[in-house]
């Protein structure tokens, strides 16, 4: 019994020496594996920021070879902290490139739009100028019908100039003279 209470009593200080020469990690290192793996599952940073990404991943290794070999804690802190901003620097530049494609898009919306309203001033003129020439072809068409109306009124007055000369003529022929009592006219050839 003496025996077992020796051998449990070594194992138990075994125990407890392993975990007293295993420490936990410093804050800074955990703080680093988490914002290296929220830049890891970003898709962003996937696509926009693979070489930060990597960059951060290579000095965590690091910071966990450093831990692993049994390194100073203010060592292994320091490559940590270096891991943590560059895996934050590495999620700045994925949403900053995000941000340049949003105003990319933007832009190319807004010249989209400008498009299309300038079709639509264009189309607006078009139908403005179809319109002015729907007028033009009613005026051109008034106009005709006014020249030919002239025309019709010219003949007219023609005729009624020829009309007027004729009868000046008979009244010539019957040797008509204006007196105070009217017109004196000599008939001849008359039975």
């Amino acid at each position: 019994m003496n025996h077992t209470l020796t051998t449990g009593a070594l194992l138990s200080a075994l125990l407890l020496g392993a975990c007293a020469s295993t420490s936990l990690p410093p804050a800074a290192l955990i703080d680093a594996r988490t914002s290296v793996h929220n830049a890891e599952v970003d898709p962003g940073v996937l696509k926009n920021a693979a070489l930060e990404l990597k960059k951060a991943t290579d000095t965590l290794a690091r910071a966990d070879n450093l831990l692993a070999k049994g390194a100073k804690m203010d060592e292994v802190a320091s490559v940590a902290y270096v891991a943590n901003q560059q895996a934050k620097t590495a999620l700045a530049v994925a949403r900053a490139k995000d941000g340049e494609a949003a105003i990319a898009a933007a832009d190319v919306e807004r010249e989209r739009a400008r498009a299309d309203a300038r079709g639509a001033d264009a189309d607006k003129a078009k139908a403005q100028a179809s319109a002015a020439r729907a007028q033009t072809a009613v005026a051109e068409q008034r106009a005709a019908g006014a020249e030919q109306q002239a025309v019709v009124a010219q003949a007219s007055a023609d005729a009624a100039q020829q009309q007027a000369t004729q009868l000046q003529q008979r009244l010539a022929d019957m040797q008509a003279k204006q007196t105070e009592r009217g017109m004196l006219v000599t008939l001849g050839d008359v039975l």
